[in-house]
């Protein structure tokens, strides 16, 4: 173990860094964590507890980061040349009040998420070498902006902040899938905030979740509702959005895609709800609309449209420009 009371820990390697079984990094407020496999992977066992209590950490590789447990207040992980990756027999990959998450490669696995209690999330991956982001949240969690900031401690005894600069909205290149399960909460997919300190930072460009080429999107709230404050969109992949409860597309929002991506828009268990200027498009394609309660149209565009509620009326927003064009 490694153990601070609420001093700062700082862990580099030239090449790899392995955290093995049962291993303790541990600080609090106003202590931060940074562990850095500056020509390497950085891998922990299942069973590592890193652990910043009020304050922040931040995991950096340039390869492969094999996650064990974190828990921060602000916390990023982040690798210039690798996966990010669950590791077996974990707990719950990540802790936090805030998460940003970055990699040249995938983030978790379609068959293995990475595991979050997090409330605001940004993910970004490249997909040079492996391709996709894949979160499971336990409760609710918005889709916003993050930067986390911590304090290397140097071996002359002084102190250099370390930050991550702010990164908004959930991003996949190179036909990378994008999926984002909640558990027992809603979901809320934010544009960003802009930051002008320390320098300016652009982080509003429209749009909350975004997969490019034949990347496909699902976004599933299992017992709750999904909220859209900004643009949803996929070169040419499938868009799915599930809600528990209710679903809600809010003022100027975009859902699109292209043949031979469909979208699919559910309210399992309550009313869908469009803004008059919500657009959804699938061009050349197929989209769907459904809710067990009232359903609202925007402007749905697509070659073949189904808008079904089991439990409800269908009715116009106010300042919709046409319904439906198929």
């Amino acid at each position: 173990d490694m153990l601070s009371g609420s001093g700062h820990i700082t862990v580099k390697a030239d090449l790899a860094l392995t955290l093995n079984a049962n291993v303790d990094v541990t600080t609090a407020s106003t202590g931060t964590i940074s562990l850095d496999a500056e020509g390497g992977t950085l891998t922990m066992d299942g069973s590592v507890n890193v652990k910043a209590d009020g304050s922040s950490l931040r995991v950096a590789a340039s390869g492969d980061i094999v996650l064990g447990n974190l828990t921060g207040t602000n916390v990023s992980v982040i690798t210039s040349g690798g996966a990010i990756v669950n590791a077996d027999d974990t707990t719950k990959n990540v802790t936090a009040t805030n998460l940003r998450l970055e990699a040249d490669d995938a983030i978790g696995e379609s068959d293995r998420h990475l595991t979050l209690n997090v409330s605001t999330v940004t993910a970004n991956s490249m997909g040079t070498d492996s391709t996709g982001i894949y979160l499971t949240e336990d409760n609710a969690i918005t889709v916003d902006t993050v930067s986390v900031t911590v304090t290397d401690f140097n071996a002359d005894a002084s102190t250099t902040d370390v930050t991550d600069a702010s990164q908004s909205d959930l991003i996949s290149d190179n036909g990378g899938n994008i999926v984002l399960v909640a558990k027992l909460g809603n979901i809320t997919l934010n544009d960003g905030t802009d930051v002008s300190v320390p320098s300016a930072e652009d982080n509003t460009d429209g749009t909350a979740v975004s997969a490019d080429d034949i990347g496909s999107i699902l976004i599933d709230a299992l017992a709750g509702s999904v909220v859209v404050n900004s643009d949803i969109l996929s070169g040419s992949g499938h868009i799915t959005l599930k809600a528990g409860t209710s679903m809600n597309l809010n003022t100027g929002v975009d859902v699109k895609t292209a043949s031979a991506g469909t979208i699919s828009l559910d309210a399992e268990d309550g009313a869908l709800t469009m803004h008059g200027t919500v657009k959804v498009e699938a061009s050349t394609s197929s989209l769907r609309v459904a809710a067990s309660g009232n359903i609202v149209l925007g402007n749905l565009t697509a070659t073949n449209v189904s808008v079904i509620t089991s439990g409800g009326a269908i009715t116009n927003a106010a300042g919709t420009s046409k319904n439906v064009t198929a």
